[in-house]
């Protein structure tokens, strides 16, 4: 699952990248069109492209990633999480988990009555792949939620301040103790810890990977030898256009080709885990992967024409096809929990709050009823 999620991210952005060639091909072939003279022709008629692309480079250790339409953040790099492809998971990763808002200090009283809220506490520090504690710190946590200096916070929060701070970068009481006033700290808690803090995107677009995003400089041929010399044989203005355009055109139809051929394989990807995962994971899987195209559709939808998202919109299409015949699938099992998670789209570790939210969102027909109530009994009573 986790590699044919990857493999959709990497297709989509290969899919940004022909719709850009694509769109640099119109518009190289609408001044040619407009061209009055040989030299504007000419001028019009480039042979390389030249421009930035965002490419996945191998990294030694997994980090969190956004998959959001044209976003190429690298949220949290060498992150410290246990790889996981479960979406609520990355609520709990760095570049979620914490909200840092800066209070101001004047005194020492001020700096008391933020103590007041605090105490000091040990964490367990996990390293690498292990699951195994290796070491651990201490740093100071609130013990319950509190309001300072008119802001409201809630419970967990830390403390951070520049100099000496307890490993892991949150600041001990001998720390704070040790500050000359007046001084401004930050207070670091979860008052939103859905949105990223380095993207501002959703945790449902967040995933793991062993790779990092860089944006590099490319040249793209787009007229070689053999082009030039039948542009070059046209005797004027009207034969070297109509050279031209011939050109053109033939790699613009390569790039809608590319774009069919890249919807094929998000089908197909997906569709090769049904042969060996589990039907409810395989649900949760063609969830993901509609909705990620789905949002990649949406945002090529606001800049390119009809012709270049065909191939995402056959790709939604036979994704949603293929959940609705796992989702009757499903009906016909034993564990109808399992049944109603897929039913409302929502991950097996789901809270109340995600299957209430899931449902208010949702057509409500009675399929959408029956799974609300099932959930509703299961998270309640167990």
């Amino acid at each position: 699952r986790k590699a044919i999620e990857l493999n959709t991210v990497e297709c989509l952005q290969q899919h940004r990248n022909v719709q850009d060639l694509q769109r640099l091909l119109h518009q190289m072939n609408s001044e040619i069109r407009e061209a009055q003279t040989e030299e504007a022709a000419a001028s019009g008629f480039a042979k390389h492209f030249h421009g930035e692309r965002w490419e996945l480079k191998d990294a030694a250790r997994h980090g969190t990633l956004c998959s959001a339409p044209g976003c190429h953040s690298n949220c949290h790099g060498s992150c410290q999480m246990d790889k996981t492809t479960e979406r609520e998971k990355f609520k709990w990763c760095t570049a979620f988990r914490y909200k840092c808002r800066n209070v101001h200090l004047e005194d020492v009283q001020d700096r008391d009555d933020l103590l007041h809220h605090f105490e000091e506490q040990r964490f367990g520090l996990s390293i690498g792949d292990s699951n195994k504690l290796d070491g651990s710190f201490v740093a100071l946590t609130s013990i319950a939620g509190f309001r300072f200096k008119g802001m409201d916070f809630t419970d967990d929060a830390g403390i951070v301040l520049d100099g000496p701070i307890s490993r892991g970068g949150w600041a001990t009481r001998q720390a704070v103790l040790a500050l000359r006033f007046p001084i401004t700290v930050s207070i670091g808690d979860h008052t939103q810890k859905e949105i990223c803090r380095q993207c501002g995107h959703s945790y449902k677009f967040h995933y793991h990977h062993e790779a990092y995003w860089e944006k590099n400089i490319y040249t793209q041929v787009i007229v070689d030898e053999a082009m030039q010399a039948e542009y070059d044989r046209a005797v004027d203005l009207v034969a070297k256009k109509a050279a031209a355009k011939t050109v053109i055109d033939t790699e613009i139809s390569k790039c809608t080709e590319q774009q069919q051929q890249l919807g094929a394989q998000l089908v197909h990807r997906v569709r090769e885990f049904q042969e060996t995962g589990l039907l409810r994971d395989y649900a949760l899987l063609l969830q993901n992967q509609r909705d990620l195209v789905q949002e990649h559709l949406g945002c090529s939808n606001q800049s390119t024409n009809t012709e270049n998202v065909q191939a995402l919109q056959q790709a939604v299409y036979e994704l949603s096809q293929q959940l609705e015949i796992v989702k009757r699938s499903l009906a016909q099992i034993k564990d109808k929990v399992d049944w109603a998670y897929v039913m409302l789209e929502v991950e097996p570790d789901a809270t109340m709050e995600d299957v209430n939210r899931a449902y208010l969102q949702s057509d409500r027909d009675e399929e959408i009823e029956a799974a609300f109530v099932i959930l509703k009994e299961h998270l309640q009573f167990g």
